[in-house]
């Protein structure tokens, strides 16, 4: 699959090319670099999920491992109630393994606008992967509450694209276009929630913010705090982690980071072609930064239910065939 965002330079002469065109570029040139961000191949990441309500706060500790945009596979490790709850993902179906009752349950349609594990995420939130530049149109602007040294994109839905955010105000450092914070409007101009990044953080030679906050607007004490603790980008991940047998066994990836060598990736591909990263160019996300980035088929973007765990429907079953087990 050929890589979905490219932009075209046009090196004409300055003095054809008008302010409003040259600042448009210089915007989609921006947005670029936040996009792929955390973008790779393949990742790898321990983090902290903390979650805060007005009535409640608790923290999950958990691993993730994601191949190109379709697969992504989360363990969660602690608290003690939850250790070994697993949540598989293979392009927009999800299912979820609870080892207190030891089954994989698949997730519903009508369950895909429930809070994940309780959070300001929802289960459609993880299912929904999309690019900035393929979705939106970019330019630059001045907000009356300009900061220094910080840079503003506006964003806003290509024409017959159909995203349910209608504008979005993304806030970049001038310094390196690493992003401050994105907020995400609906139709009618309000605003539904804003993601913060802090604490830039050096993984592997590639300098990202390790700490993500999404707050909900008009919840007063509520957020959710994602914490990578580790992130490694392109590494090679065991044949069998995105498969409902790795995802029935709660004590694998508990203990180490489920890498493999780059024989056993082959391998995946051979053995699961309709799984492979097509071409191999399929650009993977950050664990979370793409989870709370789209929801294409949300209508209300600011409404899910709270939950402490999962919700969903034992009689919707697992998977048929087609996916591997």
């Amino acid at each position: 699959m050929k890589k979905l965002c490219l932009i075209c330079v046009l090196f004409v002469a300055g003095w054809l090319v008008s302010p409003v065109l040259a600042s448009d570029h210089r915007a989609e040139d921006i947005a670029k670099k936040v996009d792929e961000l955390y973008r790779s191949n393949s990742s790898y990441s321990e983090l902290e999920m903390a979650i805060q309500t007005p009535h409640w706060k608790r923290t999950l500790v958990m691993k993730g491992w994601s191949k190109g945009t379709d697969q992504t596979f989360i363990r969660i490790l602690k608290p003690k109630k939850e250790e070994g709850v697993g949540t598989l993902r293979i392009k927009t179906e999800m299912w979820n393994y609870l080892p207190k009752i030891g089954k994989v349950i698949k997730i519903p349609p009508s369950m895909m606008m429930s809070a994940w594990m309780g959070s300001d995420f929802t289960n459609d939130d993880l299912v929904r992967e999309f690019t900035l530049l393929k979705d939106y149109t970019f330019k630059m602007i001045t907000p009356s509450d300009t900061q220094p040294g910080r840079l503003y994109l506006e964003a806003k839905p290509k024409r017959d694209v159909p995203v349910v955010w209608a504008r979005l105000l993304i806030e970049v450092r001038e310094s390196n276009f690493l992003p401050v914070s994105e907020k995400y409007f609906d139709e009618k101009g309000g605003q539904i929630r804003e993601l913060v990044f802090t604490e830039i953080t050096d993984f592997g030679g590639r300098k990202v913010p390790a700490v993500m906050t999404l707050i909900p607007a008009g919840k007063p004490g509520k957020k959710t705090v994602i914490r990578y603790l580790k992130l490694k980008f392109d590494p090679p991940i065991q044949s069998d982690t995105f498969t409902l047998r790795h995802l029935r066994r709660p004590q694998e990836g508990l203990a180490d980071d489920q890498t493999g060598d780059a024989q056993s990736v082959s391998t995946k591909k051979k053995e699961h072609p309709d799984l492979a990263d097509h071409d191999g160019r399929v650009r993977s996300c950050g664990l979370f930064h793409c989870m709370v980035r789209w929801d294409l088929q949300r209508r209300h973007p600011g409404f899910h239910r709270e939950s402490t765990g999962f919700h969903t429907n034992p009689s919707e079953g697992i998977p048929g065939p087609s996916i591997p087990v």
